[in-house]
């Protein structure tokens, strides 16, 4: 039985942002949390970025957050994560297709 996947973009407060990056930062190879203060990059990030997200049962299994340039119509993409429960299930093509 396949699952529902509700995907939508959404703005984040910077608690929630937080609370989403210590709780897939183990899922990353190189933790982020190696390499920056997570707390700093979730302020930065909810700031100023775009998310769109992946839910299932109302519980959050991806998150992307995004940039856009307007000028140069480019995006630039600084966070992508999927939680290993759900990866091969289309959820990052789907955020990709949402962008």
């Amino acid at each position: 039985m396949s699952k529902f996947i509700q995907i939508q973009i959404e703005q984040i407060s910077m608690s929630l942002v937080h609370k989403l990056l210590l709780e897939l930062d183990p899922k990353f190879a190189e933790r982020l949390s190696q390499t920056l203060v997570l707390e700093e990059y979730a302020k930065k990030l909810s700031e100023y970025a775009y998310f769109v997200t992946a839910k299932i049962d109302g519980k959050y299994v991806g998150v992307c957050a995004f940039y856009i340039n307007e000028v140069k119509r480019e995006y630039f993409l600084p966070y992508l994560c999927v939680s290993s429960t759900c990866r091969n299930m289309g959820i990052a093509g789907k955020i990709f297709e949402t962008i």
